[in-house]
């Protein structure tokens, strides 16, 4: 594509021209896809991440001062959404096999034949408060005196309860290596596939809001600028929020996703909500919340519809009587495909409902009165598949 032509071109596609937006994906698609390839080895990867770079440039292109950079553009954000992934991967590796090195084990117990992986395995006999405080210092990256502030107990309880987690992770890999009977842990994330093939989770959120937006009550979101107000960045992929006197809402995604499910580790810290919002209008009319009431002891859907610019109607979809308590990680995914809603904890159904009354919309984080830390945040949108 010439530079007259490419100028044109992407004049036409800021402007909302699908012809021009579908010419640019087919002339730079493959080139993409070469570059995503040399970066994470793995063709699966390398489509997710072209995929993922492709919903970034739909985004901003209008952002683009100068369209006749659009290819180098476009490169470096393909660059960026190949080399998280990499990251993510190797990260996740790089935990476990600290874990394993760390680890205190039977130094009569066999060597395990497939490296760290038993490592993974055995994680599944931590308690929950080993299980939050492992996952926030190895997977997450978050500093010992960070986990005791967050947690509200004090460094050395913080300390003790990673000693303690290492010390029960070393029995259990004693055991499994003296033993054929281990356990497999299930992934809470669904694999699921469509017509191209697997549809893999990307990440939402890794120490970056790039790509986050704040809502604007009648008036289009906007994309957030810093680390906005009630907020905390923890660690790598971590964000704490805590609002007492009303809400605080970070959105994320495209006003047309219809079809979508997001997840993520969250941890009721202080107060009553916990909340995820689902098919948020763009300018703040209505949506969908799922909400971990603490003080109901209630998993919740509500249907949301702004009346005026203080005050909304809410109507109650399904509500499920659930044990919650404060610094306690809960696995959550939520499924939302056409006029159903389905809601899971820790792998297990919750709620499920129908209704048709919004149709499209950004999922979102939402801090009520409360104080929550969500983590390993994930999305997978199936409106192309």
């Amino acid at each position: 594509m010439v530079d007259g032509d490419l100028t044109r071109t992407v004049e036409r596609a800021q402007a909302g021209d699908e012809a021009a937006m579908r010419r640019l994906v087919g002339e730079y698609d493959s080139p993409m896809r070469r570059i995503a390839h040399n970066v994470v080895h793995d063709r699966d990867e390398a489509h997710d991440a072209v995929q993922e770079a492709w919903m970034v440039v739909v985004r901003r292109l209008s952002t683009l001062r100068d369209p006749a950079r659009f290819p180098a553009w476009l490169y470096r954000i393909v660059v960026r959404c190949a080399t998280r992934r990499r990251q993510a991967g190797a990260s996740y590796g790089k935990a476990i096999a600290r874990l394993m090195a760390i680890t205190p084990r039977d130094a009569a117990a066999p060597e395990p034949d497939d490296g760290a992986a038993p490592v993974a395995a055995a994680l599944h006999v931590l308690t929950q408060k080993e299980s939050l405080v492992v996952g926030l210092r190895y997977f997450s990256g978050v500093a010992v005196n960070d986990i005791a502030r967050l947690l509200d107990v004090p460094p050395g309880t913080a300390k003790s309860r990673l000693h303690q987690a290492r010390q029960r992770l070393g029995k259990e890999l004693t055991r499994m290596a003296n033993s054929a009977d281990t356990h497999t842990p299930q992934e809470f994330r669904k694999v699921i596939a469509g017509n191209q093939g697997e549809i893999h989770w990307n990440p939402m959120f890794d120490a970056s809001l790039d790509g986050w937006y704040e809502p604007v009550i009648g008036h289009p979101a906007k994309p957030v600028v810093g680390v906005p107000e009630a907020w905390e960045i923890v660690g790598d992929d971590g964000l704490v929020g805590e609002e007492y006197a009303g809400g605080a809402t970070l959105l994320f995604g495209e006003p047309s996703w219809h079809h979508v499910e997001f997840s993520a580790l969250v941890t009721p810290l202080a107060g009553g909500n916990a909340q995820f919002l689902i098919r948020t209008d763009d300018e703040g009319a209505g949506w969908y919340t799922f909400d971990l009431m603490l003080g109901w002891q209630v998993a919740a859907l509500h249907k949301i519809t702004r009346k005026d610019k203080n005050s909304v109607d809410l109507t109650r979809l399904s509500a499920v009587n659930y044990p919650l308590e404060h610094a306690r990680e809960y696995a959550v995914s939520i499924a939302a495909r056409g006029e159903s809603i389905t809601t899971y904890i820790d792998g297990a159904l919750v709620n499920q409902v129908t209704d048709d009354t919004w149709q499209h919309g950004r999922v979102a984080l939402n801090i009520w009165h409360s104080k929550t830390l969500y983590r390993d945040m994930r999305y997978r949108v199936l409106d192309e598949h």
